[in-house]
């Protein structure tokens, strides 16, 4: 029983973290959508992961070094890519197509 409760109490944090992240880019989106989803991630990555300490579902901050290719860099893309409006939102090599 604890060990279910502890595991929702994850998801609900995860969940919480996952719609910060989607408010964020929504909230800081140019007309037209992103260029690339990457530039998303950059955008709210630290932000992101400020948020998801206060909530208790910790994501570590990328060393500096290979900032662009870090767990949380995929995490949040693989987030994004499961956005309802993600079509419309990133490019997705389209030539903006939508």
């Amino acid at each position: 029983m604890l060990g279910q409760a502890g595991a929702r109490s994850k998801n609900e944090k995860r969940e919480l973290v996952k719609k910060f992240a989607f408010d964020e880019v929504r909230k800081r989106m140019r007309p037209g959508g992103w260029q690339a989803m990457s530039h998303a991630v950059l955008a709210v990555q630290d932000d992101v992961i400020a948020y998801s300490a206060q909530v208790g579902y910790p994501l570590k901050k990328p060393e500096p070094k290979n900032e662009s290719e870090n767990e949380v860099h995929r995490t949040l893309a693989k987030w994004l890519s499961e956005m309802p409006d993600a079509k419309q939102i990133f490019q997705f090599g389209n030539g903006g197509n939508k």
